[in-house]
């Protein structure tokens, strides 16, 4: 009887597997952390990233994704990659994003 208990238990519990897979990625937010922070305070870490994270999708918060985007953009215009750097580069592409979408705005305003 506790046998089939649980079986059932475990068929509860595995049964929404199917309908999760793709859906939750594995996450290491610690981890993240750690090498966003090293990519930051030593010049010879994005190097070593590089070779194994070719992707901004491998981190799992999307901050962390923008900040690995702007080290890898900066790092293609051969800038160092620092926190202060990082940071301008970041706000730079939002204004610009922002300043977009007030002319798209605009435009739709004035016709």
């Amino acid at each position: 009887m506790k046998q089939n208990s649980l079986n059932d238990q475990l068929n509860d519990i595995t049964s929404d597997l199917p309908d999760l897979i793709g859906k939750i990625q594995p996450q290491a937010i610690d981890l993240e952390k750690v090498i966003l922070g090293a990519i930051m305070l030593d010049k010879t870490a994005l190097a070593a990233v590089k070779t194994v994270f070719q992707r901004s999708e491998v981190f799992y918060l999307q901050e962390h994704q923008v900040i690995f985007k702007a080290a890898m953009r900066l790092d293609k215009k051969n800038t160092p990659v620092d926190m202060l750097l990082i940071h301008e580069h970041h706000r730079l592409i939002k204004s610009i994003k922002s300043f977009y979408k007030f002319l798209i705005y605009i435009d739709q305003i004035d016709h």
